[in-house]
């Protein structure tokens, strides 16, 4: 939530964060982040990735 309470304003750029975290959850899967023992490196971006999209969602409940 910190890049939402950063830009403060109502415009395409909230889409900055889940887009982000959509990346970052996708490049882990891709590079064998699904096992801590096969890539721990990619199994860590995997879990922040997935963890700012949630949070990005909840964020859009709570708004609704």
């Amino acid at each position: 939530m910190v890049v939402l309470a950063a830009m403060d304003h109502d415009g395409p750029a909230w889409l900055i964060q889940p887009l982000l975290g959509l990346a970052a959850a996708v490049t882990a899967w891709l590079a064998g982040g699904t096992s801590p023992r096969r890539n721990l490196l990619a199994f860590a971006a995997l879990i922040v990735g997935v963890v700012m999209v949630l949070i990005f969602l909840a964020w859009l409940v709570a708004q609704a």
